[in-house]
């Protein structure tokens, strides 16, 4: 399979420790040179990223699906019942963070959150992530907000998504080929048609140099 777009986690799959190295981003940089299109998804902020890096890609997946930018354009997904959810959330007594859409919360909040008038399970996206969760509006999470993106590049195969952690796994069992770091869960790994044999952004590199030099191969097997 020849690749048109990988899309990429960012914390433990593309970063380590928060970083990213020089290397990595020239390797990006080299992908999308050659053809094909690269693409983040990440629970992180957009304001996190230096601007090195959004101009190294084609498009981010932030804030779990809640905001994307393609095309220099940055797109908020969101709905009205989000507002009114979030406004009865910073009323009440629960601990949260919050972006432009995406909440943070731990297991005991989530517990919280359950009891408020205004919570309604159906309209809402839960995520596990590490020992958190992430709630998004229903229907935004990493797989819808890609989807966007790669219709504003005009892409619908050929699709390979790296990553490392639970929410990942609905954009992996989606893309034409999954590839799972070394450091990712079992989970992933059980999921994944490839395995790599670094961590992180050194396993990156690697499949990036791959890739480069038409040297990889994945199965097709979806």
């Amino acid at each position: 399979m020849t690749p048109k777009c990988i899309i990429l986690d960012y914390d433990g799959t593309l970063s380590n420790n928060e970083t990213l190295d020089h290397d990595l981003l020239e390797a990006i940089k080299k992908t999308r040179s050659n053809g094909i299109r690269v693409v983040i998804a990440t629970g992180r902020p957009l304001d996190y990223f230096p601007k090195s890096l959004l101009e190294a890609v084609d498009g981010i997946c932030c804030e779990e699906g809640g905001v994307l930018l393609v095309g220099g354009t940055i797109k908020i997904q969101t709905n009205s019942y989000w507002a009114q959810f979030l406004g009865a959330l910073e009323k009440s007594d629960v601990v949260f963070a919050k972006g432009d859409v995406l909440v943070i919360i731990s297991q005991n909040s989530l517990d919280k959150i359950m009891l408020l008038k205004e919570y309604k399970r159906e309209e809402i996206e839960i995520q596990p992530y590490k020992d958190l969760f992430f709630l998004t509006p229903k229907g935004v999470n990493k797989k819808s907000g890609v989807k966007k993106i790669l219709e504003e590049l005009g892409i619908n195969n050929g699709i390979i998504v790296v990553g490392d952690e639970l929410n990942d796994i609905p954009l992996m069992k989606w893309a034409t080929c999954s590839i799972a770091v070394r450091n990712a869960k079992q989970e992933i790994k059980d999921i994944a048609d490839i395995i790599l044999d670094e961590d992180d952004g050194e396993g990156i590199k690697k499949l990036l140099t791959m890739i480069n030099f038409q040297s990889f191969s994945c199965p097709e097997n979806r």
